[in-house]
């Protein structure tokens, strides 16, 4: 979802780029997740939205996305 947008803003030029160097996957992961929490909150539903997106139909991937972070992101709270 997110690879064609790196490619058009010249960020990437292949997916690879994202593998291959660790600093940029966790740069752009970063600011990712940075604008899902701006547009929904920082909640446990809204970290699911990184994995499932926004739809509504992926509720219950959300749901089961957020709790394996848990201990990862304690101060995290719904």
């Amino acid at each position: 979802m997110h690879i064609p947008l790196l490619k058009k803003r010249g960020i990437i030029k292949d997916e690879r780029d994202l593998l291959d160097n660790p600093c940029l996957n966790i740069k752009i992961g970063t600011e990712i997740l940075y604008n899902h929490f701006s547009r929904c909150g920082v909640t446990w539903q809204c970290l699911g939205t990184y994995n499932a997106g926004f739809a509504m139909d992926n509720q219950k991937k959300r749901q089961q996305y957020a709790p394996k972070y848990i201990l990862y992101i304690p101060g995290l709270m719904n």
